[in-house]
């Protein structure tokens, strides 16, 4: 049976397919439900994102590209053009996945961890904080992390944020 252990805060278990498919859900919830729903119109499927806290204050046109590429179809069958067992397949590998946690170990891997201050849903606690990534033990000299003020799991990505990630991002790339 594989065993993970999670990065952030050290803690090992077991995970078999079901529960790692069941993890999915629990991390991405209404997520996970929009692959299984159809829409009337664009501005539906739209609404369906503007009403969840993680998105609806940072709403703006970069949300709306980011949303309206993935629909597909024709109205009124339009949905999410993302599979759903593509979905739960992905998530298990991560959830189940032993290298890549493993990967920030090795002396030749270097990056730097950002992360959202609040979480996917905009919760207080966020996938990663500042308790997980102290007990991660990343090396500051390789792997240096810091936390996005102001962010949530998917605001991160947007303004006024995403050009402070695009910078930690590029930057670093620059001497490489």
């Amino acid at each position: 049976m594989p065993r993970t252990r999670n990065p952030l805060d050290g803690r090992t278990a077991v995970v078999t397919g079901a529960a790692r498919g069941l993890g999915v859900k629990a991390v991405i919830g209404p997520a996970m439900d929009r692959l299984s729903t159809t829409f009337g119109s664009a501005e539906e499927y739209l609404e369906f994102f503007r009403a969840p806290p993680a998105l609806g204050p940072h709403w703006g046109p970069h949300v709306t590209g980011c949303v309206t590429r993935d629909l597909t179809g024709r109205a009124p069958e339009l949905r999410s053009g993302c599979v759903l067992d593509a979905v739960r397949a992905d998530g298990a590998d991560v959830l189940g996945d032993t290298e890549t946690p493993a990967a920030v170990r090795r002396p030749q891997v270097r990056g730097q961890l950002l992360w959202a201050e609040r979480g996917l849903l905009d919760e207080p606690r966020a996938l990663y904080d500042a308790e997980r990534v102290a007990a991660a033990a990343l090396d500051p000299a390789r792997m240096p992390d810091r936390r996005i003020d102001g962010t949530n799991h998917s605001s991160i990505l947007f303004p006024p944020a995403g050009e402070e990630v695009a910078t930690a991002v590029r930057d670093p790339l620059a001497g490489w």
